[in-house]
């Protein structure tokens, strides 16, 4: 079982200035697997949004650079409101790391602002949780 799925756990949502929220967001680093799996689950404003935003999920390393992510996912995929992200860290230098969400513009592919709720940062790339690699 994954220690961020407890039932003692707090929400961790982020709100958008356009309206879309994260009701919640959570990940795992397993080691034995060499993979990190996020979990999103999105609320639109407005059924038009589907239509015109995309999310992205990413590793970055301490240094901003993104490394690995999974496919970016269309919002009107929606049969399932929670996202699952699995992303390989299989061949990643040692070290630390960070998995984060970003919601884009389809068209214009502008980031949209963010803000995460618990830290009160905000920016058009937020945190879902920092790992390291061992070496």
């Amino acid at each position: 079982m994954y220690a961020t799925l407890s039932c003692d756990r707090e929400y961790q949502p982020i709100h958008y200035e356009n309206g879309i929220k994260i009701l919640d967001r959570f990940g795992d680093y397993d080691s034995e697997r060499q993979s990190v799996r996020v979990v999103t689950g999105w609320e639109v404003a407005d059924e038009a949004q589907l239509e015109e935003y995309n999310i992205s999920i990413q590793i970055l390393t301490h240094e901003g650079r993104n490394v690995r992510q999974a496919g970016d996912r269309h919002l009107y995929d929606n049969i399932l409101k929670w996202y699952v992200a699995e992303i390989s860290t299989d061949g990643l230098a040692p070290g630390n790391y960070r998995a984060v969400v970003i919601l884009y513009d389809r068209y214009s592919k502008a980031k949209i602002s963010g803000a995460d709720l618990i830290s009160g940062e905000s920016a058009t790339i937020l945190p879902i949780m920092n790992f390291k690699l061992e070496a």
